[in-house]
């Protein structure tokens, strides 16, 4: 379990250096305390200091690119620049199932219960993987 989590931490560390670093390759001590914030769920301390940081004029490049990010978050996008898509675990299972229940006349909150016990996921992750299933359902019937 150390292993994970310190493989994470180093994936942290590398992805924060990588976004504070500049084309020259020299990194901006205050991008990586502004992002390490952002990590750790102090978005409003790391927003007060990105807007300290561009009133003050001493904004590099890797800083106004941090600000941008605040202002309109990018989409996550692979190397190649596609989308990154997210598929709930087992969508494929649990959708399956959950449309046989309806199909034998449950109601939607019913079936999803009993697709919980079925497959002991919780309540969200069940209804991700459903509504992920449905969606893809009627993209293929061109629905």
């Amino acid at each position: 379990m150390a292993t994970h989590k310190s493989q994470s931490a180093a994936d942290a560390a590398k992805e924060i250096l990588a976004a504070a670093s500049d084309h020259s390759g020299k990194a901006d001590a205050h991008v990586i305390y502004a992002r390490d914030w952002l990590r750790s769920g102090r978005e409003h301390d790391a927003r007060k200091y990105v807007a300290h940081m561009l009133r003050g004029g001493r904004a590099s490049p890797a800083m106004q690119a941090l600000a941008a990010d605040i202002i309109d978050p990018r989409i996550a996008t692979k190397s190649r620049g596609r989308k990154v898509i997210e598929r709930p675990k087992d969508w494929m299972e649990v959708g399956s199932a959950f449309e046989q229940y309806r199909q034998q006349g449950m109601t939607y909150e019913l079936a999803l219960d009993e697709v919980m016990k079925d497959f002991g996921t919780r309540k969200t992750s069940t209804d991700a993987a459903v509504r992920y299933f449905l969606a893809v359902s009627n993209n293929i019937d061109g629905k």
